[in-house]
C-alpha cells in the first residue's frame, strides 16, 4: 500500500510540474504579444507614414522597371524594320536599283513569327507589343497579309529627331538645280555624331535608268569615296586626328586599300585622274587645297563622285554635297567642268543657312 501511495505522489508532482511549465509558456507568450501590441501602439504617425512611403516607393520602382523594360522592347521591335540587306548602305550602280533599295527600307513587312525570331521574346509578349504599337500608330498592320510595317507616327517621330532637317531644307533647291545641270544623282551627306561615319540625309536620283544612287540613312566610313572623304578633310583637327588614329589602328584589315584597277584623285592640275599618294593624310591635305574631292571606282566599279564641303562663315563643317554617276556617260572634260557647279552649290547652301 505504501508503494501505491508513493507512485500517486510522484504522478501528482509530475502533473504539477507540467502544469507550471505550461502556465509559464502561456505567460511568456502573452507577455510577448503584449509587448508587440504595445510597440504597435507606441509607433508615432510619422513612423507609420514613413513605412507607407517606403512601400509605395518600392512599388513605384518596380513599375518604372517594368515600364522601362516595355519601352526597350518596343524600340527593339521597331528596330527590326530597318533594312538589313548587306548592300543597303552602299552606293549602287545599276538599272533602277535605287528605287528597290529605298523600298526595301521603307515598306518592309514582318509577321509575328519573324519578329519573335529576331527578338528572342515569347510570342505572347511580341503580340502585346505589336498591338500597342499599332494602337498608337507606330506600326501599321496590312489587313491582307496580317503582317506589320512602320506606321506614320514612327515616321513623324523620326523626322522630328532629325537634327539636320534645316540643312536639308536649305540644300534641297540647290541639289535639284545641280541634278538638272549634270543629269546625274546628287546626295547630301553629314558626319554622324555617334558613329563618326558619313550619313546620307538627302538624295536625288538621276532620271537615267542606269545611275548611281545612295539610300537615305545609309552610313559608310569617312575615308572611302569622295562623298565622305571631303567631310573627313574638313573635320576639326582634333576630330580628324581621332578618326585617323582609329583608321590606322585597323589598317591591317586592308580597309584602306584601293580596289584593284581603281583610280582616285583630284582633277586639279596636269595630273587629272592620277592616283594620289597612298598616305590618306596627304590626300586630305590635297582635298583642302583644291576645295573639293574626286574619286573614280573607289567604292563601285565604273562610278565617279565629285564632292564639295558645306561650311559656316567661320569655317565649321556642316556637311557635303556631291554629284555621282557612271563614268561611261561623260568625258573627263565634262566631269571636270562640274567641279565649279558642285562648289557653287555648296557655297549657296551655306549662304541660305546664314540667311535663315
Amino acid at each position: 500500500m505504501a508503494h501505491d501511495e508513493r507512485a500517486q505522489i510522484r504522478a501528482a508532482q509530475t502533473r504539477a510540474t507540467h502544469d507550471e511549465r505550461a502556465q509559464a509558456r502561456t505567460a511568456q507568450t502573452g507577455t510577448m504579444e503584449a509587448r508587440a501590441q504595445q510597440t504597435r501602439t507606441d509607433q508615432s504617425p510619422e513612423v507609420v507614414q514613413a513605412g507607407a512611403i517606403q512601400t509605395r516607393t518600392t512599388e513605384n520602382r518596380a513599375q518604372q522597371t517594368r515600364t522601362a523594360q516595355t519601352l526597350a522592347r518596343g524600340l527593339m521591335l521597331l528596330n527590326c524594320f530597318q533594312s538589313d540587306q548587306p548592300d543597303s548602305g552602299l552606293n549602287h550602280l545599276g538599272n533602277n536599283l535605287g528605287e528597290s533599295g529605298s523600298a526595301s527600307a521603307q515598306g518592309r513587312e514582318l509577321g509575328i513569327k519573324e519578329l519573335v525570331q529576331r527578338l528572342g521574346l515569347p510570342q505572347t509578349v511580341v503580340s502585346r507589343l505589336t498591338a500597342t504599337l499599332v494602337e498608337y500608330g507606330y506600326l501599321y498592320q496590312n489587313p491582307t497579309t496580317r503582317k506589320y510595317r512602320l506606321g506614320l507616327t514612327a515616321f513623324t517621330l523620326g523626322m522630328a529627331a532629325n537634327p539636320h532637317e534645316e540643312l536639308k531644307r536649305a540644300a534641297w533647291p540647290w541639289m535639284e538645280q545641280l541634278a538638272r545641270e549634270t543629269g546625274e544623282s546628287v546626295s547630301l551627306t553629314v558626319v554622324d555624331p555617334v558613329s563618326h561615319d558619313g550619313l546620307c540625309i538627302a538624295s536625288i536620283d538621276s532620271a537615267n535608268s542606269i545611275k548611281l544612287t545612295t539610300v537615305v540613312g545609309s552610313m559608310r566610313p569617312l575615308h572611302r569615296g569622295a562623298t565622305r572623304k571631303v567631310l573627313l578633310a574638313y573635320l576639326p583637327p582634333d576630330q580628324q586626328h581621332s578618326y585617323m588614329t582609329r583608321v590606322r589602328a585597323s589598317a591591317s584589315s586592308g580597309d584602306l586599300s584601293t580596289p584593284s584597277g581603281a583610280e582616285t584623285g583630284n582633277m586639279s592640275g596636269s595630273g587629272f585622274g592620277r592616283v594620289l599618294n597612298a598616305d590618306l593624310q596627304c590626300e586630305l591635305e590635297q582635298i583642302v587645297h583644291d576645295g573639293y574631292a574626286y574619286s573614280e571606282e573607289e567604292l563601285d566599279k565604273g562610278a565617279f563622285a565629285i564632292a564639295a564641303p558645306i561650311r559656316t562663315g567661320q569655317g565649321l563643317l556642316l556637311g557635303g554635297v556631291a554629284v555621282l554617276g557612271p563614268l561611261f556617260r561623260h568625258t573627263t572634260e565634262e566631269r571636270k567642268s562640274w567641279i565649279p557647279l558642285v562648289q557653287r552649290a555648296a557655297e549657296a547652301i551655306a549662304r541660305s543657312l546664314r540667311q535663315q
